[in-house]
């Protein structure tokens, strides 16, 4: 069973603090700066949640989240996006979470996608 609070967090603005807002709320955070550098650290049961921030290829993540979850079914995905820019999504992605300002609602999010 994955660590229900290991998340990979793929986002091209680290200076975002995402990783420091879930890390305080007691998540394990693993930061991946590309989806190339987030495919060489997934592994099956190694991360309960991957959230992923659009940056170019939705296609690939997509195509990412599909082929992660055949492999590992508790495996949960989901996008991350400024509130405006809802990418259009087919089944795959378990959420996709509109970014506020407003840190208790991304945790929140967060949290129910891990549990």
């Amino acid at each position: 069973m994955p660590n229900r609070k290991s998340i990979l967090l793929v986002t091209h603005r680290p200076l975002t603090l995402h990783d420091t807002v879930l890390a305080a709320h007691g998540f394990k955070v693993h930061t991946a700066h590309s989806l190339d550098e987030a495919k060489a650290q997934w592994a099956p049961g190694k991360f309960r949640l991957m959230l992923v921030e659009p940056n170019g290829d939705l296609q690939e993540a997509l195509q990412f989240c599909h082929a992660s979850k055949k492999v590992d079914p508790e495996f949960r995905f989901a996008f991350i996006t400024r509130q405006g820019t809802y990418p259009t999504v087919d089944t795959c992605p378990d959420d996709v979470i509109m970014l506020q300002y407003n840190p208790e609602h991304f945790v929140q999010r967060v949290s129910e996608l891990v549990s």
